[in-house]
């Protein structure tokens, strides 16, 4: 195993399957605004291509996301978190107030405009998000909080016990539906 350069002390188990949940900015609830919360499942697609992670489970909630995921040699789940976190950053304030908000100098950035179909499907959010919200919302631009929590799951029980923590969200925090939930179908054929 090796440890991340940071003080948070970062485990990277071979193979290994993480638990993960980071939050907006301030506990702002971006993600009540289903233009959102489609971009951000877009995003998580399309850096799941790029960086060939297992996708078991997660949840959108108003001010926070859970994944559930499993990295592999050639990217830890810390390579896939900063390169969600940035690119979905980029785009969510593309969506909220323009093309002329977009910056950043990233490697991806040219990976990422390079790529249209992927652009339309910003183009198309913004539209959505204008026509809901009007060119003079009250949107604060979109923002993380710095850095994530993450937990190694620990064999089929603590897997098992975090695909159900997933699932039962929507009743932890009031939600009226069990809305941007996803776990993988052929979860259960690993447990």
């Amino acid at each position: 195993m090796k440890r991340h350069r940071n003080s948070q002390k970062r485990i990277y188990a071979p193979d290994g399957v993480y638990f993960i949940t980071t939050n907006t900015h301030e506990g702002y609830p971006f993600f009540n605004h289903d233009v959102l919360s489609d971009l951000f499942i877009e995003e998580l697609r399309f850096c799941q291509k790029l960086k060939f992670f297992g996708l078991f489970a997660y949840k959108i909630n108003p001010q926070h996301i859970h994944l559930l995921i499993q990295h592999n040699k050639q990217h830890d789940f810390s390579d896939i978190m900063q390169f969600l976190k940035r690119n979905f950053s980029r785009n969510a304030n593309r969506i909220i107030g323009g093309d002329d908000v977009a910056k950043g100098d990233d490697d991806y950035r040219r990976l990422l405009d390079a790529i249209r179909d992927f652009d339309r499907i910003v183009q198309r959010l913004r539209t959505q998000f204008i026509s809901q919200y009007g060119p003079n919302h009250h949107f604060p631009p979109f923002k993380w909080q710095k850095s994530f929590h993450f937990h190694i799951v620990n064999g089929n029980r603590d897997f098992y016990n975090h695909v159900q923590y997933i699932r039962n969200q929507w009743v932890k925090h009031g939600l009226i539906e069990n809305k941007y939930c996803f776990v993988d179908p052929e979860v259960f054929c690993i447990c």
